[in-house]
């Protein structure tokens, strides 16, 4: 993530993620590769004993709530 968008806005970005509510921030972390490479909604569901469109409709949830506290927060705007 830090050569992508920089150490300050990772580090922005991170916080925001893990004020996402379990299982959405796994899903989330897990989906995107911030702690190894991303990981398909299959493999996630699989591990946590969900279908794939459940963590794909977890997942849109959550990119949802983070687009709404970017946006009321005003985080990472530039």
């Amino acid at each position: 993530l830090d050569a992508l968008v920089g150490a300050e806005a990772t580090a922005d970005l991170v916080r925001l993620v893990n004020t996402l509510p379990q299982p959405r921030r796994e899903i989330i972390k897990r989906r995107f590769g911030f702690d190894g490479p991303p990981e398909t909604a299959a493999a996630i569901a699989d591990s946590l004993g969900l279908t794939p469109t459940r963590v794909l409709q977890l997942q849109n949830s959550a990119l949802k709530m983070l687009r709404a506290r970017i946006a009321r927060d005003r985080w990472l705007a530039r």
